[in-house]
């Protein structure tokens, strides 16, 4: 996601250094177990919201990331990297399942900046969806595991 080539990585614009990530992925050191569980979490992702066959039109970039955006939220998904780009991640809150969420939106701008995003609680979903799902499926494990 961060790595630009040309003028944009020259100019630190989009999703290069000095701007500000959910998916950064520095999560420090991990075991193997932790390694293995992101490889599983990673081909969930790919399988069920990026692959061309049935997934949710996130580009074909077969790609997942993580990041911690404090001690106690875990983030999991896709960031757009250019313009027209999809967003979808998911934070998984370690200290109140219900405020875990799921973030979508499209980038309008160019080098995936001005997103327009949508949140939504997982309390806020009536019906179990693919979203509510992924959460529901991960979230004990992640917790127990990367904690």
């Amino acid at each position: 996601m961060r790595y630009r080539i040309g003028i944009a990585g020259a100019l630190h614009i989009g999703r290069n250094e000095g701007t500000d990530f959910s998916l950064d992925n520095e999560l420090g050191d991990l075991n193997k177990e932790q390694e293995e569980l992101l490889k599983e979490i990673a081909n969930d992702f790919i399988n069920q919201f990026d692959s061309e066959e049935k997934g949710w039109k996130l580009g074909g970039y077969d790609r997942c990331d993580f990041g911690w955006l404090n001690d106690k939220v875990f983030v999991v998904g896709l960031e757009p990297s250019y313009q027209w780009d999809r967003l979808l991640a998911f934070q998984f809150d370690f200290e109140n399942k219900d405020t875990s969420m799921v973030l979508t939106g499209t980038a309008f701008g160019a080098y995936g900046s001005d997103i327009a995003l949508k949140m939504k609680y997982l309390k806020d979903y009536k019906r179990k969806s693919k979203f509510a799902n992924f959460i529901e499926k991960w979230y004990d494990t992640i917790k127990e595991k990367m904690l």
